[in-house]
């Protein structure tokens, strides 16, 4: 396992990084430099805690999840910014589904992957890292390795600093998967024709994707959810959840 220097040697090589629960990165050593980390079985043993479990030890199930949620929690945490250096440089956990509960503090910061919910096409996650660059690039120059942690595209740092990185990062799967089946005008168009039939419906009455239609929403199936995501990140619209669906409301 690399220390301080051993770790930062590896993010100027550029080299894929690896560390593990109970050691010393989890526990404390800040691996900042690093804006994307990938989450492989993230369970440990634990002999004491595992013996009370299969005796009937009385709360020793909590004791165990909950030493497991601090620990996965710390192992992500760690590439968190630090004050006075890139706070506003996009960082993205990518986690199975089944491990989600073990990460505490980001509830609201989830892309998917809720209990029953659609969990995102990780190609499509992984196109709109490396397309904006978000892990960074190394380059061997002649006069050594040059890091480049640039975004190729403007508005990742706006949306960290406006607490809106999940909305600007699924505006970006959009536009990923919209190439060869809409344009930005047609996008516009339905953006507009959505907002219209929420607009006429009248403040407090919100509706769900089936319910514009009934009211005259007409336009691509595959253009009705960008539209919405977009609306939404303009604060054009607000979404407002029930147990079977979610429904639009205009701002």
């Amino acid at each position: 396992m690399e220390g301080e220097i051993g770790q930062l040697w590896n993010y100027r090589g550029g080299y894929v990084n690896i560390f593990y629960q109970n050691s010393v990165v989890s526990r404390g050593l800040d691996v900042d430099q690093y804006n994307v980390i990938c989450v492989h079985d993230t369970d440990f043993l634990q002999p004491y805690l595992s013996a009370c479990i299969e005796t009937g030890e009385e709360n020793a199930k909590d004791i165990l999840d909950s030493i497991m949620m601090d620990e996965t929690t710390n192992s992500v945490l760690r590439i968190s910014p630090i004050r006075g250096h890139n706070e506003l440089q996009p960082k993205v956990v990518i986690i199975p589904r089944l491990d989600l509960w073990k990460i505490r503090y980001l509830d609201e910061q989830i892309l998917g992957g809720r209990q029953g919910g659609r969990t995102p096409d990780i190609y499509t996650i992984t196109r709109v890292i490396t397309e904006n660059n978000i892990a960074g690039t190394a380059k061997l120059t002649d006069s050594g390795i040059s890091m480049d942690s640039t975004q190729y595209k403007p508005g990742w740092e706006e949306a960290v600093k406006d607490g809106k990185l999940v909305e600007y990062f699924k505006l970006q799967m959009d536009q990923i998967k919209s190439k060869g089946n809409y344009t930005e005008k047609e996008l516009e168009e339905a953006m507009s024709k959505i907002f219209h039939v929420l607009k006429k419906t009248g403040s407090g009455k919100a509706l769900s994707i089936s319910d514009m239609r009934k009211n005259g929403l007409k336009c691509k199936n595959e253009l009705i959810n960008p539209a919405l995501n977009k609306l939404y990140y303009d604060g054009k619209i607000k979404q407002l959840s029930s147990k079977r669906k979610n429904k639009m409301d205009a701002m």
